[in-house]
């Protein structure tokens, strides 16, 4: 079985790249959270990639047992974290959509009344 894990580099750069755009994203208030739930995937990421390797080398058991444990708290994070995407990718539509609705309701407005005025 050791012999079919593979990409543990890929892993462990993935995480690195996880913690680092968490790490970047708590310089705005308002992407902290995101920055978090970031950091703490890309560490779960990391360890999970740590002992699929010292499994690879010793084939204990719970070295295995740890890195599923730690590839599913990874994925949990993730979720969480596209979950929040999802929503704010919602939340600013709709306030586009309003606010093209407000933009056009001002130009009617604006058009509505040069017209009226000039006769």
């Amino acid at each position: 079985m050791k012999e079919n894990i593979k990409g543990i580099e890929w892993a462990k750069f993935s995480a690195i790249v996880e913690i680092v755009k968490g790490a970047l994203s708590i310089v705005s208030i308002f992407t902290v959270p995101l920055g978090v739930l970031e950091i703490f995937a890309g560490v779960n990421l990391w360890n999970t990639a740590n002992y699929l390797e010292k499994y690879k080398n010793s084939e204990s058991e719970e070295d295995l047992k740890e890195a599923f444990k730690n590839l599913s708290e990874y994925f949990k994070w993730m979720g969480w974290l596209d979950l929040i995407n999802l929503i704010l990718i919602a939340l600013f539509l709709t306030l586009a959509i309003l606010f093209i609705a407000f933009i056009w309701y001002i130009v009617g407005l604006i058009i509505s009344t040069l017209g009226s005025s000039g006769t």
